[in-house]
């Protein structure tokens, strides 16, 4: 098996695109994830079956909503250290500007907008300003 490459910012994961982009074949990917890395989300490789961090699962999150994703509502209300104490799951909802698709996976939501909120970058995870993520939370 190939080395799994390391990317800067985002926690050990890579996306298959990024395996595939550093000389990995379909097969060895297969081959990988039915044997020693996990899939936390789609199209989103860890190299490991062990349970994922905090910031693992951040980085599987925006990985998988891709670069022009940004996250809004209450879970970008916790990257600013705002947290409202809700029961449940939070739903990392992500942003993304008009003709995208749309899609789901676990808790994680791509909606389309016309009005894309300017992005706080982190390693990988892009967010919306407080303000915005409060709005959108209320939405």
């Amino acid at each position: 098996m190939r080395h799994f490459p390391t990317i800067p910012g985002q926690s050990g994961l890579a996306t298959t695109r990024q395996l595939l982009e550093h000389g990995w074949t379909r097969s060895a990917v297969h081959h990988a994830v039915s044997t020693v890395c996990a899939v936390p989300l789609p199209g989103v490789i860890a190299p490991h079956r062990g349970h994922l961090t905090v910031d693992e699962w951040s980085a599987a999150r925006s990985l998988w909503a891709g670069p022009a994703g940004v996250l809004t509502g209450l879970a970008a209300l916790a990257q600013h250290g705002i947290t409202t104490g809700g029961r449940g799951p939070t739903i990392h909802r992500f942003l993304v500007w008009g003709p995208a698709r749309c899609r789901h996976a676990g808790y994680c939501v791509i909606t389309r907008s016309k009005r894309v909120p300017d992005r706080i970058e982190a390693g990988c995870v892009a967010y919306a300003s407080a303000v915005r993520a409060l709005v959108d939370a209320g939405r």
